[in-house]
């Protein structure tokens, strides 16, 4: 079957607020029926338009970040290349050197955009966590300051070159596994906010329970919004941060921010997914 190729900048929503929702373990249960996601690049493409008819997101979530964690049991001979220097950022930028990663994730990429019926959120480890992730893969572990994930950095935007030509609206860098000292913000990564610069792109940085949004806002959802129903009592719509609703009545709003990410949990009932997300559109 062929797909479509879609003018993503046609399709934008009329709300300012860009909901991106992260339904993979939810969509693992309820469309895979627990079969491993697929990530040959027009399978994946096909599996993520099933996964948007059920939650309706504002943007089409591809997460490079997941597809990462398949590389080290396809690659072994790679992860071993990785720890043959102990030196800090060499394991990241063997990883990052390697054709075959890199093609296969460009065209993942590619294939994601020209199918995609909304702007394109492409996810991808921050450096501090890519940077320490690659060490522990490679068995060369160590403890990492903000300057060592800065270096990290350049490496990582000049890998983004691969996608210069692609229709992506949104590089959000997933911080959630970084242990780096000190901490990490988009300040600490000017390579990357001037290559998103370049490409009019949106850099937003994940943190835990945050998002730090480039230029804007961000807001994180609260997960237990997926799994309220009507007279459970718990405040669970809005963000983290504050803006909690009453679930009971039902009247969700997105919090207000340009970016809000959100996550389905695996558990939830897609009765009770369908409705909240039918909330948030009041």
């Amino acid at each position: 079957m062929t797909m479509p190729i879609v003018d993503a900048a046609a399709t934008r929503p009329a709300t300012s607020t860009a909901l991106v929702i992260d339904a993979a373990a939810y969509a693992q249960r309820v469309v895979l029926k627990g079969r491993a996601v697929p990530w040959e690049a027009a399978l994946h493409a096909r599996h993520l338009q099933q996964v948007e008819a059920l939650v309706r997101p504002h943007r089409r979530l591809v997460d490079l970040s997941a597809w990462f964690g398949t590389v080290p049991a396809a690659r072994p001979e790679l992860v071993a290349a990785m720890g043959t220097r102990s030196r800090t950022g060499y394991a990241l930028r063997t990883l990052l050197a390697d054709d075959t990663v890199g093609e296969e994730a460009a065209e993942l990429v590619r294939i994601a955009t020209v199918t995609a019926s909304s702007p394109v959120v492409v996810r991808l480890p921050s450096p501090a966590a890519w940077l320490a992730a690659t060490h522990e893969l490679a068995g060369t572990p160590g403890e990492f300051d903000r300057d060592d994930a800065e270096n990290a950095s350049v490496y990582v935007a000049d890998w983004l070159r691969r996608f210069a030509g692609f229709e992506i609206d949104t590089l959000l860098l997933d911080g959630r596994r970084s242990d780096v000292a000190g901490g990490e913000s988009l300040d600490d990564y000017p390579p990357l906010r001037g290559a998103a610069e370049h490409h009019r792109r949106t850099l937003a940085l994940q943190t835990g329970d945050a998002v730090e949004v480039a230029g804007g806002t961000g807001a994180v959802l609260d997960p237990r919004f997926w799994t309220a129903v009507a007279g459970d009592g718990d405040a669970v719509a809005g963000a983290r941060d504050g803006g909690a609703r009453d679930a009971g009545a039902l009247d969700a709003v997105l919090p207000d921010a340009d970016l809000v990410l959100a996550e389905v949990p695996a558990d939830a009932d897609p009765e009770t997914v369908l409705a909240r997300r039918a909330a948030l559109d009041g």
